[in-house]
């Protein structure tokens, strides 16, 4: 081997060490943190839907589904509609969901209330 081959292959060597401790430096800053069993529950409660028929019983499921939101949401309510309800959402590693409701015909006169948790 010669010299200039083996300094080639140094310098690969250093740029190589350094890019895997780059990369495990970094990696480092973007922790996940765990969801909490509290959380847990909130997201369960929120992934069954709700069928409603149009009226007053929309009307009063709609207005416990925005109830219900602003009390489990650590994220106040961004958007309000008759058929849309959406919170701010988490900063990176926050184990607290944002929430999305949606009022969708299901037919015959029924909605379908959904809620997704993320």
């Amino acid at each position: 081997m010669n010299v200039l081959t083996a300094g080639i292959i140094r310098s690969t060597m250093r740029v190589s060490l350094l890019l895997v401790f780059v990369f495990a430096l970094s990696s480092g800053c973007t922790s996940f943190t765990p969801v909490t069993p509290e959380e847990a529950a909130i997201q369960q409660d929120a992934a069954r839907p709700v069928i409603c028929r149009d009226g007053e019983d929309c009307r009063q499921k709609w207005a416990r589904a925005v109830s219900w939101v602003s009390q489990v949401s650590t994220w106040k309510i961004q958007s309000q509609t008759d058929f849309l309800i959406e919170t701010d959402g988490p900063g990176l590693a926050s184990p607290r969901s944002a929430f999305t409701v949606n009022r969708k015909p299901f037919g015959n006169g029924q909605y379908k209330i959904s809620i997704k948790s993320a």
